[in-house]
């Protein structure tokens, strides 16, 4: 009697793990599909998705530390805290990020790279690195920053705020944090 208890026990701890595998499974595919979505829509606000440019294959959090959270924009005047991020919804996304706790990933799926390369030793070729995306818990919010140069030209990081409205991720601000020589 025990050892059918047993034998019935174990048949549902297995029945509950592949249940759940399958869901984060399918939570995994979908923020990947998000995640392409986003960095390929703020490539086409930033008109940076043409030829001539290099994405690199993996995403830097280092990025992070050009941004001064929770307040993303702590060099622009807003006395009045009418800024976007001074809402409930976004200060509290904002104020429980902990950027030590993310990490680096590439920008691949299954060996097959997201962005093309182009010329990456062409000095007027501009590379872009992203940095990791960062999502709300309703997978409604997303933050990352992208840093763009040029060889021997300077370039600049930006943070990227994005908003889903009716499944469809809109750019809510990009905002230029740096410049560099």
């Amino acid at each position: 009697m025990i050892n059918c208890i047993l034998l019935i026990m174990k048949k549902i701890i297995l029945i509950v793990s592949i249940l759940l595998l399958g869901v984060f499974t399918k939570l995994n595919a979908q923020n990947r599909l998000d995640t392409i979505s986003l960095y390929k829509t703020a490539l086409k606000q930033m008109h940076l998705d043409q030829p001539g440019k290099t994405v690199r294959a993996t995403t830097s959090r280092q990025l992070f530390k050009h941004i001064n959270l929770p307040n993303p924009s702590y060099n622009t005047l807003d006395t009045l805290g009418t800024k976007f991020w001074h809402t409930k919804d976004w200060a509290d996304f904002l104020t429980k990020i902990d950027t030590s706790k993310i990490n680096d990933y590439t920008l691949k799926t299954n060996n097959k790279p997201w962005f093309k390369t182009f010329k990456p030793n062409d000095t007027r070729n501009v590379t872009i690195t992203f940095s990791p995306i960062i999502f709300n818990s309703a997978n409604d919010k997303a933050l990352f920053l992208i840093r763009y140069s040029r060889a021997g030209a300077g370039g600049a990081v930006v943070s990227a705020f994005f908003e889903k409205l009716n499944n469809v991720w809109m750019v809510k601000d990009v905002l230029q944090l740096i410049l560099i020589d």
